[in-house]
């Protein structure tokens, strides 16, 4: 975001913080929507939308950062300077976010989340019940009944 910036007063566009989506209905035009929102309210979430209503489809241009440009057609373009994803997996369910828990399922980093005995990683709130055995973010073994929170406040996730 800083390199961006800067770069950005000499190129003649905006750097900011949002998600920049297509949505299309069944039998029309993608348009594109660019949502300028702070952090930790759901940009990623809001981006990695899977429709519920059949034959529309949502597809997920930035969710965090875009670099943003009038061009000579006079048409506001976008482009996302990052590769993958990034955020917090507290919280985070199937039934939630179906489009996010789909894209961590391989491939990825978390940090401060625990740890289940077939080395699979869990949160709150990922599932309706806690695994039998977990070793919490401070590398503790860990119970529903421990009285702490499996995973920090915090933990988070980064993917391709």
């Amino acid at each position: 975001l800083r390199l961006g910036s800067v770069i950005s007063q000499h190129e003649k566009f905006l750097v900011s913080r949002c998600a920049v989506i297509g949505v299309q209905p069944p039998a029309g035009t993608k348009h594109y929507m660019c949502l300028l929102m702070p952090p930790n309210c759901g940009k990623t979430g809001l981006a990695m939308m899977v429709p519920t209503i059949p034959g529309w489809k949502v597809t997920c241009v930035s969710d965090d950062i875009a670099w943003l440009y009038i061009g000579r057609d006079g048409r506001l373009y976008a482009v996302n300077p990052e590769d993958g994803f990034s955020g917090s997996a507290g919280g985070r369910s199937m039934a939630r976010d179906p489009g996010i828990i789909e894209t961590i399922k391989s491939n990825t980093i978390f940090s401060n989340v625990a740890v289940t005995a077939d080395g699979g990683v869990w949160w709150e709130g990922l599932t309706n019940d806690a695994p039998r055995s977990i070793i919490d973010w401070q590398g503790k073994p860990w119970t529903s009944g421990s009285g702490t929170p499996a995973a920090h406040w915090n933990s988070r996730y980064l993917t391709p």
